[in-house]
């Protein structure tokens, strides 16, 4: 065998040197690099859903995730964004965007009218996922080894550990001047209103919007009378955990122990309302800045911090945050883990369990039971020397 190979391996050595004299290949001149063409995306894939780790943050107030230092105009910045999820497909939110690696410049949002620009300057102490924290369009950042940008939502995220980074970053804000009198920013996309078709749209849900955003005209007061019926509703951190068409539903049912939750069904039915009417909303996860953490410009962000609300881009104001969740109906004390509760990782198949395996069919030949003949070798060889 080894001398019946030994012949075809000169014979593709010899090929190889006499393919270099007439293919150009690595001959050290202009070689094509598709990279320069088309930007190499970065693999942001979170194993686990932002929205999904909002109570075990809250259950776990007092861990360091970052610092951060505000300069500029920060009127109004009462929260800082770390995740945006535009996609729902009746169970869970979940973010579609594609993340191109960045250098410094950022391009910025061109739907922004007057805006006003801040400077965040962050230090990660202690993060989960590979978002990063940001407010607004970013426009710049540097600092951060390596970071992908998404120009469609304009958020900013990493494919490596961020635990130990400092970054500062220019970003620009939409004004607040005439937010009243705005429109929803029109786009020949259906990524930020598209409700799924399979399951459809609960009755319950629908008749909700209807009713909400009937009672007034204009666009910004439709989204207010939403946001001021969703803070109606008494926040309770044991409710089951779920953000699913179900679970929101629950919201609107005539069960009144049912008639609870915390931010992350309260952002979801936003979401999902405001799209029921139209509106290009989507679900941010971040966090709260907190004043009792604040030293100067500068805050500290813990763990209990986490929270998620509502995004609708508003024509020249760009994402305009929405507040479902009655901040004053927040606990300050975080409840306790409701023993009945069954945790999420109980529910995780076991590495090692086995699954059943079909019967083997004892008529079928098994594979490796023979020997190879010197046929079976020298087919073997032609075929890898065709390659």
């Amino acid at each position: 065998r080894f001398l019946f190979g030994l012949p075809v391996v000169i014979v593709a050595v010899a090929a190889g040197i006499a393919g270099m004299q007439f293919v150009p290949l690595a001959d050290g001149g202009n070689r094509f690099d598709l990279r320069t063409v088309v930007p190499p995306p970065l693999d942001i894939d979170d194993q686990i859903n932002p929205l999904s780790t909002l109570k075990s943050q809250l259950r776990k107030p007092d861990n360091d995730v970052f610092t951060v230092k505000l300069t500029g105009d920060t009127n109004g910045i009462d929260r800082i964004r770390t995740a945006a999820l535009d996609q729902f497909d009746g169970a869970m939110w979940s973010s579609s965007d594609q993340f191109l690696l960045a250098g410094s410049t950022l391009p910025a949002d061109e739907s922004l009218v007057n805006p006003r620009r801040i400077t965040m300057n962050v230090q990660i102490s202690g993060m989960q996922g590979q978002y990063l924290p940001e407010i607004g369009a970013p426009v710049s950042i540097t600092g951060a080894p390596r970071i992908g940008f998404s120009k469609d939502s304009g958020m900013v995220a990493t494919d490596q550990s961020p635990t130990g980074w400092r970054y500062d970053m220019v970003t620009e804000v939409g004004r607040q001047a005439g937010l009243d009198k705005s429109v929803p920013l029109a786009s020949s996309s259906d990524r930020y209103t598209k409700l799924p078709v399979d399951p459809p749209l609960p009755d319950v849900l629908r008749t909700k919007a209807d009713e909400l955003a009937g009672k007034v005209s204009e666009p910004y007061a439709k989204l207010l009378a939403i946001q001021k019926y969703m803070q109606s509703f008494p926040y309770n951190l044991n409710t089951r955990p779920g953000h699913s068409y179900d679970a929101i539903s629950r919201l609107f049912g005539p069960n009144l122990n049912e008639q609870v939750g915390y931010a992350e069904q309260f952002a979801s039915a936003f979401a999902v309302l405001a799209r029921a009417k139209g509106f290009p909303a989507r679900v941010a996860v971040g966090y709260l800045l907190n004043k009792d953490r604040r030293s100067g410009d500068t805050y500290q962000v813990k763990s209990g911090d986490a929270h998620a609300w509502a995004e609708v881009n508003m024509a020249g104001y760009g994402w305009v945050a929405f507040e479902p969740t009655d901040p004053a109906r927040r606990p300050a004390n975080v409840p306790k883990k409701d023993p009945t509760e069954t945790p999420a990782e109980n529910n995780k198949p076991q590495e090692n369990s086995t699954a059943s395996e079909p019967a083997e069919d004892p008529n079928l030949p098994k594979l490796g039971s023979a020997e190879l003949t010197l046929f079976d070798w020298a087919l073997i060889v032609l075929i890898g020397l065709g390659a």
